[in-house]
C-alpha cells in the first residue's frame, strides 16, 4: 500500500493564544485593523473556495516568521453543503455560534456564518485578554467602528451577521475605510504584519509550545456546563457591545 505524508510550513511566530496570554503587548487600533484584515482574507479565501473551517480560536491562528496571520487546523473542515460526519457540534464550544445550539434535536447544518462569529470571538479575546464568555462587565470604550464591527460578527440571528454577504462585505465595513487598506498588497504577504515576533529565529521554538493557564480553561468549562448556560452568556456578549 502506497502510504502518504503530509507537510506543512513551519510559523515560529507561534500563535495568537500565546501573543494574548503570554506577550504582555496590547495591539493599537492600527495593528487591530491589520489583525482583523488578514483574518478576513484568510477565512474569505477558504470560503470562496467552499470550505468551511468550524474550528476558527486564537490557538488555530499562527503567526509566521514576519508575523502575518496564517490559518491553521483543518481537521474539523468540511465543504459547503457536505453533512459532516459525527457530532456536528464538533469543534470548540466556547467560540460556537448561538444558532448551533438552538435546537438540541436538529441542530442547523455548518455554514459560513459560523465562522465569522468564531471571528469575532477571538478578535474580541485578543482586545480583552479574556475569553469573552467570562467577561462579566464592560470592557473598555471601543471606537466606534471597532464596535460596530464586532457587533457585526457575533450578531445572533446569522442572517443579519457580518459576513452573511460574504467576504466582501466585511472588506467593505468602515472599520478599514478611515485609512483605507490596500487589500491587495495584503493578500501578497507585503504589506506591514499585525505583530512582529521579538528575538525571533527562523529555527526557533521559543514562540511555541506556551501552555495557557488550565485554571482558566477548567473555570470556563465548568461554567459553559449545558447548552443553555452557553446560550445565555453569547447573549450578554451582544448586550456589552450594544453599551461598550
Amino acid at each position: 500500500m502506497d502510504k502518504k505524508q503530509f507537510g506543512n510550513f513551519y510559523y515560529c511566530g507561534g500563535t495568537l493564544a500565546e501573543f494574548i496570554y503570554k506577550s504582555g503587548e496590547q495591539l493599537d487600533v492600527h495593528h487591530f485593523r491589520l489583525l482583523a484584515a488578514e483574518m478576513t482574507i484568510a477565512i474569505g479565501f477558504i470560503h470562496r473556495r467552499g470550505i468551511i473551517h468550524r474550528d476558527i480560536k486564537p490557538s488555530n491562528i499562527a503567526l509566521d516568521d514576519e508575523g502575518h496571520v496564517r490559518l491553521l487546523d483543518f481537521g474539523l473542515a468540511i465543504r459547503k453543503g457536505q453533512s459532516p460526519r459525527g457530532n456536528v457540534r464538533a469543534g470548540t464550544p466556547v467560540y460556537q455560534p448561538p444558532e448551533l445550539y438552538s435546537d438540541r434535536d436538529e441542530p442547523c447544518s455548518a455554514s459560513e456564518e459560523m465562522d465569522w462569529w468564531a471571528m469575532g470571538m477571538t478578535l474580541l479575546e485578543t482586545l480583552t485578554r479574556r475569553n469573552p464568555l467570562l467577561l462579566k462587565k464592560k470592557t473598555n470604550r471601543l471606537a466606534y467602528d471597532l464596535r460596530t464591527f464586532l457587533r457585526g460578527l457575533l450578531d445572533l440571528d446569522p442572517d443579519s451577521r457580518l459576513g452573511s454577504q460574504g467576504y466582501a462585505q466585511l472588506a467593505c465595513h468602515e472599520l478599514f475605510q478611515e485609512s483605507p487598506l490596500d487589500w491587495e498588497l495584503l493578500m501578497s504577504g507585503h504589506h506591514e504584519p499585525p505583530f512582529r515576533p521579538h528575538g525571533y529565529v527562523t529555527c526557533s521554538c521559543r514562540h511555541w509550545g506556551v501552555e495557557e493557564e488550565e485554571e482558566e480553561e477548567e473555570d470556563w468549562e465548568e461554567d459553559l456546563a449545558g447548552y443553555g448556560h452557553l446560550q445565555d452568556h453569547q447573549s450578554d456578549i451582544a448586550r456589552l457591545l450594544r453599551t461598550c
